[in-house]
């Protein structure tokens, strides 16, 4: 293989990745528009994609990692998914950095997911040990 045949390959590895991450972000947005109601978000939960839904949580894209956490936030309604995530190792780390960091709609989405899995003594517990009240205190000051 020559440099040319290497770079086409690292071109087209390239585009791969790239239309993989599309097809992931278009269906997240199917899957969180699934989760708005309850139905959905059991399906989610019985279906085992909120382990999954977490793992986005680390991805690069701002928008992806945004959607992962409103689903997750629609999800955190239903009690039953509510003690699934809540067994998430990271899943409040994740979304405190979100919270902390972001911008717009995504650090917007994490604050919401927190709030509701605030509701989880687990989970209420993590956030006050990561100083997550102070976290979300600044970032609801900042606002959009």
């Amino acid at each position: 293989m020559d440099i040319t045949d290497e770079a086409e390959a690292e071109d087209e590895d390239e585009g791969a990745a790239a239309a993989a991450e599309e097809l992931v972000g278009a269906a997240l947005r199917i899957l969180t528009a699934c989760s708005s109601r309850a139905e959905g978000a059991t399906a989610i939960c019985t279906g085992g994609g909120l382990p999954s839904l977490v793992l986005l949580l680390e991805r690069e894209d701002p928008t992806l990692r945004g959607n992962a956490a409103l689903c997750i936030a629609q999800c955190a309604r239903d009690e039953r998914c509510l003690a699934v995530l809540a067994a998430q190792p990271n899943l409040v780390a994740l979304l405190l950095a979100m919270a902390h960091d972001g911008k717009g709609q995504g650090q917007k989405n994490a604050a919401i997911a927190l709030g509701r899995l605030a509701k989880n003594a687990h989970c209420l517990q993590a956030i006050r040990d990561q100083h997550g009240i102070e976290i979300l205190a600044r970032a609801m000051k900042m606002g959009p």
